[in-house]
């Protein structure tokens, strides 16, 4: 960054300009941030509000509350910080009106606040323009701040402010999809430049300044044709913001984008991708090149044409790709020419996403989280509404070691977002006996939120699914409420278990663990296992089994003789497959037992006589 002038200070004669206030442009920072919950829900009416009015010049920081965003806020966290630390702001959604005159929660921002503090006429007029070097990579800045009346300040400074006019192709962990007016960098740093003190009618000063902008390949990237420079005049004495003014964007540009995959699963090779194309605004799409593929393999191209207006989306079916096997591959989209001419350089505008060819079923399912690498081998994370549900996260289930579980933040993730965790083998259930998934779960409300865990199943490859566990809220809680974020102790998990008993004899089971956010506290889900499906052989060597009575409500009596004697285990289990009663015999000949039965709940159970890999069942009803 540069300064490629020297500040200008002419006074012209009083008598020649006649003294006359100007009209106010009104500055209007807010606070926000990519992983804020409440920013997401305030931040629409907000802006609805600030478009609507023309003296308003927004102007948004994305912070780090309550947690640090992935992008925006990552691009630039010093200037950020520069100004979070001017205002001493310590929460989000906070919204300044000219520095000092009002700030609150951008909830409570009225257009009678706006329209109060525009009727107030400034001493001040601010001219901006702005233009770019020849491949786009550098803006310079252009500001005219001019004296309309006599004005004496404590600490006057200059600061100007690059701003983003529009962001789209990007959903934050709080789901929000289109950001306005983003500070990408402030000129030449937060402190801004140093004004004079006194000013006459008609004294003016020119700040030229200049940015190289900087290209992250791991965050979002400033898009220039609508970058603009926002120049405001502050006493730093008062915080008071006198005057602002905003240049214009360089052009308008399509913004057109691949926005959606119909699906990430594929159980056959090649797939045929569906996707969506949005244009999110600008000019109306005519035609669009799209190329397309495999990330890692070459590409395809796919030519469209048709009449696409803004906010309006079509879907495409795309040619064959094929899924190398091997774990997840990402499909990868973009828009290489708009309109019959190249697309503008955009790498914010590339689709990605995983997807993944399911494997040969496997009557085994175990999932402890242990590894760092997320989503674990083999299984997958789909998403909607936000860029990251579903996350590892060090803590693991009762406090086992080495730890690890799957995390929801439910704590930012704003209500209606979904995040499924699956495995993308199939369980094969063609010879299970009493087949059910346990895992461990974690989680507590925010105050009445009820965010919500289900575990599905498919036999059809995900085209249609069966609900087998379904809690929310307090039924899901394992601790009471609370307002702070929740990590649970190793005395805060539950085990729960799932019965497959209706997909006996099913070949081929995929199962979905769906998360929907109400905007609550977090959730944790570990010890991942499937039981019940490998093969058993009937016990030999019994004379007589005997179980009665059947149906019971008091108590079950259970007798066996056996040729030989031999170690015994018997086990009362719910349709869950949760043991509700076990005894280990040790080494019988006979057994004759009594379970009492009267606290448990109706339904149907399943007695189990073991021994070694051996075991007779036999269904019991309880009522």
């Amino acid at each position: 960054m540069k300064k490629i002038s020297t500040l200008l200070f002419s006074a012209l004669l009083i008598s020649q300009i006649s003294q006359a206030q100007s009209p106010r442009k009104v500055l209007v920072e807010e606070f926000t941030g990519e992983t804020c919950g409440p920013c997401a829900s305030q931040n629409p009416a907000f802006d609805a509000k600030l478009n609507a009015n023309s003296s308003a010049i927004p102007l948004k920081y994305q912070n780090n509350i309550p947690t640090t965003g992935p992008n925006l806020y990552t691009y630039n966290t010093v200037d950020i910080g520069n100004r979070t630390s001017y205002y001493a702001n310590n929460y989000s959604p906070h919204a300044f009106v000219d520095g000092n005159v009002w700030n609150d929660v951008a909830g409570n921002f009225t257009n009678t606040i706006l329209n109060n503090r525009a009727a107030v006429t400034s001493p001040f007029t601010i001219t901006v323009t702005h233009s770019f070097s020849a491949d786009h990579t550098i803006i310079y800045t252009h500001s005219v701040i001019r004296a309309t009346q006599a004005y004496t300040g404590t600490t006057l400074k200059a600061r100007v402010a690059v701003t983003e006019r529009d962001i789209y192709g990007y959903t934050a962990p709080n789901g929000e999809s289109h950001f306005e007016w983003t500070m990408r960098k402030m000129l030449p740093n937060g402190n801004g430049t140093a004004l004079p003190s006194t000013w006459n009618v008609g004294d003016s000063a020119v700040v030229d300044l200049q940015w190289t902008i900087v290209d992250n390949p791991n965050v979002f990237l400033p898009y220039w044709p609508v970058l603009q420079a926002v120049t405001f005049v502050q006493d730093d004495a008062t915080k008071e913001v006198l005057q602002a003014g905003v240049s214009e964007s360089a052009a308008q540009v399509p913004f057109g984008a691949v926005t959606a995959l119909s699906s990430g699963l594929a159980c056959v090779n090649p797939l045929t991708p569906s996707v969506t194309l949005k244009n999110y605004g600008g000019i109306p799409l005519t035609s669009a090149t799209i190329e397309y593929g495999i990330e890692g393999q070459t590409m395809q191209q796919y030519n469209w044409s048709g009449s696409l207006a803004a906010g309006a989306t079509t879907p495409l079916s795309l040619g064959n790709v094929t899924i190398p096997s091997g774990g997840n591959q990402y499909f990868v989209a973009k828009l290489v020419s708009v309109n019959g001419n190249p697309d503008f350089y955009n790498r914010n505008f590339n689709f990605r996403k995983p997807v993944s060819l399911t494997s040969t079923p496997s009557q085994s399912l175990s999932q402890g989280f242990t590894s760092t690498t997320f989503p674990p081998a083999d299984w997958m994370v789909n998403s909607t509404g936000a860029s990251a549900t579903w996350a590892r996260n060090s803590v693991g289930g009762f406090g086992q070691t080495p730890g690890g579980s799957a995390k929801m933040d439910f704590y930012s993730i704003p209500s209606g977002v979904i995040g499924e965790l699956l495995p993308v083998t199939p369980v094969d259930l063609s010879t299970a006996t009493n087949p059910f998934i346990s895992f461990s779960v974690a989680y507590c409300q925010y105050s009445t939120q009820n965010d919500r865990l289900q575990v599905l199943a498919s036999t059809d490859c995900g085209a249609t699914w069966t609900s087998l566990y379904n809690k929310a809220g307090a039924t899901l809680a394992t601790k009471a409420a609370q307002t702070a974020v929740f990590t649970p102790t190793a005395t805060q998990w539950r085990s729960d278990t799932v019965s497959l008993a209706n997909f006996i004899g099913q070949s081929s089971v995929l199962i979905d663990f769906k998360a929907t956010s109400d905007y609550g506290n977090n959730l944790y889900v570990d010890d991942i296992n499937l039981s019940g499906v490998t093969a058993v052989h009937n016990l030999e060597g019994v004379t007589s089994f005997n179980v009665y009575p059947n149906p019971a409500n008091e108590f079950v009596k259970v007798s066996a003789t056996f040729e030989k004697a031999m170690p015994v285990t018997i086990e009362l289990a719910d349709i869950t497959g949760r043991i509700a009663y076990t005894n280990n015999l040790g080494v019988v000949s006979n057994l004759n037992e009594t379970i009492e039965v009267k606290n448990l709940a109706s339904g149907i159970y399943t007695l189990a006589i073991r021994s070694g890999n051996s075991v007779n069942y036999q269904k019991i009803s309880i009522q």
